[in-house]
């Protein structure tokens, strides 16, 4: 008898809609009164209670204010890290998280969802003034983590159900599967990046969570007010306080030793590639040489259940291409946040025979540079805010230098205000650098574009491929055979035909790439959860066989 499976009904959050006035209004206000916890000591958290330290370990700052310190952190040390996990392998509570369904775990989520409504127009706020987002990217960095509690809370639930209703079953036999986190005392860390200081943090954080491991939280030095809030929104669900930890620190110190702890059992991270591919190489030489060491009840292979790295993202801009919207898709993918978007397109091919549409595109484009409002993130009318740090700063800078030095022209500029006391930076274009220059293979983050004239699209996909990474790519084509071969022969994760290739959307863009922009796991989608899941197939011979001995 055939059986029906219901698939959930999830809704993606509605950003705001900033032309409102009452909505400006709201946002302007908060954006005020969130300036009153500015230089605030902030704590770690190990079950719910605060636990600081002797000296501030470190300041996160406003990067477009350099003098405005946002918060004050001890950051944690490594006596905090073993006391969490000794924390962790003593509660009860820990045991019964593990051992109980998505389906028993999926409310916390609901809950910590809402908590996130409630508290949307102050993380808006952190976000701006931490990161230097606009307003509007500020927000749907807010709405995109409620997106991954929701639908994360219903897709977990859901594949328990597949699962077994899928499962066929004999006469006499009976199958059922079941997804397990692992080890007993099943432990994931999730050190998470500040570019998405919310959304980034919440889905693997909150996945590891719902798959039933406890999670250590370690986020940006440059996000960790942010992080503190999101770590007060999860504990505020009720979530039993021993499975859920909030350690800020420094990678290299606190994030290395929570990678290397040998109770760990699982890790996401988000970053960049050099620091992604030490830790599966850290990863990869526990499981080979230390997991014998400990006992067999808990011989589980640490396991990576989420990476998302580095991107050097093209668009290729076909010959019959419609140049309006191509400019605009171009425009927000290269240089929306300043560039500093995993996903941010960061080459720009144009498949022309002659110059004519070479020439229109980089005119539009330039005009648009030329009138792009860069200022203070909070402003209404700020289009770029700043880069994250100093080290970004000089890091742009080199690059530009390193491009002029490898044969390119910097052919258009923008503007930056002198009175800005931040880490602001000019958009620039950058034509006739090599196609293997280190400026057009290498990640800058920043709003660094090249861009490059091929004859073909063949040549453009070529090219467009011509890359170590695979996350994602775009093309703007009215020609079916061409988008048809793009489809097949453009290796990247997220692929986008006549759209911006940012702003995944949870649940419609599942995001994340391979080659060396990741592991291919696919945030948002129905599938991630598996990641970080063992599935036990269980068949029973349910036919009475012999005598019970007495």
């Amino acid at each position: 008898m055939s059986q029906t499976i219901e698939i959930p009904d999830f809704k993606n959050e509605p950003l705001f809609d900033f032309s409102k006035e009452e909505i400006r209004r709201d946002i302007n206000n908060t954006l005020e009164g969130a300036e009153s916890i500015f230089g605030f000591r902030f704590p770690a958290i190990i079950s719910g209670i605060d636990t600081y330290g002797v000296d501030i370990s470190f300041k996160t700052r406003n990067p477009a204010d350099i003098d405005q310190v946002i918060g004050n952190f001890y950051g944690t040390t490594e006596k905090d890290v073993d006391n969490a996990i000794s924390v962790i392998l003593g509660s009860r509570e820990v045991s019964e998280w593990a051992q109980s369904s998505m389906k028993e775990r999926a409310p916390y989520l609901k809950k910590i969802a809402n908590n996130f409504r409630e508290m949307r127009h102050f993380l808006t706020a952190l976000v701006v003034y931490e990161e230097g987002k606009i307003r509007t990217e500020a927000d749907a960095d807010v709405c995109e983590a409620i997106d991954f509690l929701e639908y994360y809370s219903e897709y977990g639930p859901f594949l328990e159900e597949l699962n077994n209703k899928t499962l066929l079953n004999f006469p006499g036999q009976r199958n059922e599967a079941r997804y397990l986190p692992g080890s007993p005392v099943p432990i994931f860390v999730s050190i998470q990046p500040w570019n998405f200081p919310v959304a980034i943090s919440v889905g693997p954080t909150c996945a590891a969570l719902l798959a039933g491991y406890s999670v250590i939280y370690k986020p940006s030095v440059y996000s960790s007010v942010v992080g503190y809030y999101i770590a007060k929104c999860i504990y505020d669900s009720g979530i039993p306080p021993d499975v859920f930890h909030f350690l800020p620190g420094s990678g290299r110190v606190v994030g290395k030793y929570l990678i290397d702890h040998p109770r760990v059992t699982g890790v996401a991270f988000t970053g960049s590639t050099d620091v992604g591919s030490s830790i599966e190489k850290s990863v990869f030489d526990f499981n080979r040489e230390h997991i014998k060491s400990l006992s067999p009840a808990l011989r589980f292979k640490k396991k990576v259940a989420a990476l998302e790295t580095g991107g050097k993202n093209a668009i290729i801009v076909d010959s019959d291409a419609d140049v309006d919207q191509a400019v605009v898709g171009v425009y927000k993918s290269s240089f929306g946040y300043s560039g500093q978007k995993c996903s941010a397109c960061s080459r720009l091919i144009i498949v022309d025979s002659g110059t004519r549409l070479y020439d229109a595109v980089l005119s539009r484009l330039s005009e648009r540079i030329a009138d792009t409002k860069i200022g203070m993130p909070k402003d209404e009318a700020t289009q770029m805010g700043p880069l994250i740090n100093k080290s970004a700063v000089n890091n742009f800078y080199s690059y530009l230098n390193l491009a002029e030095a490898e044969g390119g022209r910097i052919l258009v500029r923008g503007n930056v205000p002198a009175y800005l006391n931040g880490y602001f930076v000019e958009p620039v274009i950058v034509a006739n650098v090599g196609a293997n220059s280190r400026f057009a293979q290498e990640e800058i983050f920043a709003p660094a574009l090249a861009v490059f004239k091929v004859s073909t699209f063949g040549d453009a996909l070529m090219l467009a491929n011509n890359t170590e990474f695979g996350l994602t790519g775009g093309v703007y084509s009215r020609n079916p055979v061409n988008i048809q071969m793009a489809k097949k022969y453009f290796n990247v994760g997220n692929l986008y035909i006549n759209q911006k290739c940012t702003g995944a959307i949870v649940g419609r863009q599942p995001f994340g790439g391979f080659k060396m922009s990741g592991n291919g796991t696919k945030a948002g989608g129905w599938d991630y959860l598996l990641n970080f899941l063992y599935r036990k197939n269980i068949s029973e011979d349910t036919m009475r066989h012999g005598a019970v001995l007495e």
